[in-house]
């Protein structure tokens, strides 16, 4: 690989607006004339899988970061001093005075075994969660998936990313794809701030503007150029007006503006890319998104 990986990051403000559909297009289309490698940094609920076709599956790793604690019942004196230490509410009481710990809620800061008298309390690792290698028709995805009432997303993303930095370099690849979060959490922040270039997938309503405006302002924050696409424009094309005025004023690009189209729902559910099942049915949708292709690669300088 040269010096230069162009890292596009796909987000949007609320779920359902068709972001992974987009991070998969631009994926598929990448990979036409050029090596490209993709993450699914939507940790709690991955699904760019299931959008790029599924592949084969050449690496599975569990992730254990930091520790919980766990109290040995034999060597307890049922003192209660854990509970009184710990900060985070981790340790409730039951019948008995015998002291429980919550392993959703521990920090592993290790304040309950400093004051426990008898050594009762011991620390073992924490599940972060799961990250795989797949290797579909359009090049390696790398996808993780958070463990349930775990917390560290963000970290998480940043394991995947580092992930695929590496096969990007093994495989030569010029783009990396990241399929990122709804919202403004720490996943988000993750995803886009190494990005080269963050696009904000929106629909035409009140709620997705808002969201839009809450993602430009940590995409801004953090110095990043970003271009928008309004998905489903159909629905409300009154409403387009207001999300291209917003951009004008805020700094944003249009990339462009796709339709409502049923292929996209029926693709899903054949478990096939959604981009092929339009260019196949010779959908609009198909040429709106290479139409979006361009305009990003413009925006890059490609």
């Amino acid at each position: 690989m040269g010096d230069l990986v162009y890292r596009v990051a796909v987000v949007s403000g609320k779920g359902g607006t068709g972001k992974t559909f987009i991070a998969s297009s631009l994926t598929i289309l990448i990979s036409q004339g050029s090596s490209v490698v993709s993450i699914d940094a939507d940790v709690e609920a991955p699904d760019l899988e299931i959008a790029l076709g599924g592949g084969d599956v050449i690496e599975v790793k569990e992730l254990y970061e930091g520790r919980v604690a766990e109290v040995s019942y034999e060597r307890c004196f049922r003192c209660l001093k854990c509970a009184e230490v710990c900060r985070f509410g981790a340790v409730s009481v039951l019948e008995g005075n015998v002291p429980v710990i919550d392993k959703y809620l521990c920090e592993g800061c290790g304040a309950c075994s400093i004051v426990c008298p008898s050594g009762a309390i011991s620390y073992v690792p924490s599940k972060l969660g799961t990250m795989k290698v797949v290797r579909t028709k359009f090049g390696y995805l790398v996808t993780a998936s958070l463990d349930l009432g775990r917390r560290g997303s963000g970290h998480l993303v940043e394991l995947e990313k580092s992930r695929g930095l590496e096969l990007a370099k093994e495989s030569d690849a010029k783009f990396i794809v990241l399929d990122g979060p709804p919202g403004i959490g720490c996943p988000l922040i993750a995803t886009v701030v190494d990005a080269d270039y963050v696009v904000i997938v929106t629909e035409p309503t009140p709620q997705a503007l808002h969201g839009l405006a809450r993602v430009a302002e940590v995409v801004k924050f953090f110095g990043k150029k970003f271009g928008v696409v309004i998905n489903k424009f159909d629905v409300n094309e009154e409403y387009c007006t207001l999300v291209e005025k917003w951009c004008k004023e805020h700094g944003g690009s249009i990339l462009g503006s796709l339709p409502y189209d049923r292929c996209v729902v029926e693709a899903y559910t054949r478990v096939t890319p959604p981009l092929l099942y339009c260019k196949e049915r010779k959908s609009p949708c198909f040429e709106a998104m290479v139409s979006i292709y361009e305009n990003l690669l413009r925006d890059l300088g490609v």
